[in-house]
């Protein structure tokens, strides 16, 4: 079963590259059905009933957005244009998940292998070494002494820090749901983050510009699920509905950057807003690509450094006094 993008995003994909090859719709549908028989069939049905396209594709999803680009459609008579710039959106989305994930899923992974180690090292290797130790009563280092502590007591170190982490994601959960516009404004000054809802937003107003809906309208489908840029967005919209110029209403948010204001103070010059948002989220995008790959390739040399940080230590915590053993035994005979 497809999730709510993914049935979008197929559904779209290949509803558009049949219907640009002048494919009635109802046909259309019919030859798409697999994506989800269901769905697909109820949308077909209520269309050949004489229902709008707009609530006859609710029954594929309910999210806004999509739905708007089909009532443009109806309004303006032009389906393949709305579904191709749908399609242009959906593919970019998809795209820049697979960037997002990249980003996120390599550290994860090193940190989890890391983990690994570093317990086998302690649960199985480091015991053996103290065993030695003891038999030879030898002196041990502070951090020789430290390892051997935390390689007797990995199970209840594992436990207090597993019951730490539940009662800190408890409270942090806890705290996002009573503030979550506090929080979301704190995640919004992380740099990568922030210009990851900018390319997002600016990307959205700017298709939805192109399938001919009003800037008030896009703002108000593009509404992101950031509390904080949401209800500065609100502030946006309630501005140019009462008459304030669309680069004063930007503005007064405080949270949109020169680049922004510059290109929305432009547009209101030339009268061209589509061009001012296409130019905007193309530069976001751009910088948001760089920004990726550019903490893509700091990640990995700097999590492999403190891998080899922590697992050297711990090797050289545990051969060091065996090499003074070693001297003293070489001294003695």
């Amino acid at each position: 079963m497809l999730d709510d993008f993914k049935l979008r995003y197929e559904f779209v994909i290949r509803l558009y590259s049949l219907i640009n090859e002048d494919i009635e719709l109802i046909k259309a549908l019919e030859l798409i059905s697999n994506i989800n028989k269901r769905k697909v069939n109820k949308a077909r049905l209520m269309l050949e009933k004489g229902y709008s396209i707009e609530k006859s594709f609710s029954y594929i999803s309910k999210n806004k957005e999509f739905l708007s680009f089909f009532e443009t459609a109806e309004r303006t008579g032009d389906l393949k244009n709305a579904l191709m710039i749908l399609k242009e959106k959906y593919e970019f989305t998809k795209e820049f998940k697979s960037k997002i994930i990249s980003l996120t899923i390599y550290p994860i992974i090193v940190v989890i292998i890391s983990i690994i180690i570093i317990n086998i090292l302690l649960i199985l290797v480091v015991p053996k070494f103290t065993d030695i130790y003891k038999d030879t009563n030898a002196k041990l280092p502070n951090m020789t002494k430290l390892i051997i502590f935390l390689s007797d007591n990995v199970f209840n170190i594992f436990i207090i820090f597993t019951l730490f982490l539940i009662i800190i994601s408890i409270s942090i959960v806890f705290l996002i749901s009573k503030y979550p516009s506090f929080f979301d404004e704190i995640i919004l000054k992380i740099k990568i983050v922030n210009l990851i809802q900018m390319t997002r937003l600016s990307k959205n107003i700017s298709m939805l510009l192109n399938s001919n809906l009003s800037l008030v309208e896009a703002l108000e489908i593009s509404m992101p699920s950031n509390i904080f840029l949401k209800n500065k967005l609100r502030l946006v919209v309630r501005g140019i509905k009462k008459g304030e110029s669309i680069y004063y209403s930007f503005k007064k948010a405080h949270i949109f950057d020169e680049l922004f204001l510059t290109y929305i103070k432009i547009s209101e010059n030339t009268g061209n807003i589509k061009k001012a948002f296409l130019n905007i989220s193309s530069i976001y995008e751009y910088e948001t690509k760089n920004m990726i790959n550019l903490y893509l390739k700091l990640f990995e040399p700097i999590l492999i450094i403190i891998v080899a940080i922590f697992i050297g230590g711990i090797t050289i915590a545990i051969m060091i006094p065996l090499l003074d053993i070693s001297s003293f035994v070489m001294i003695d005979k």
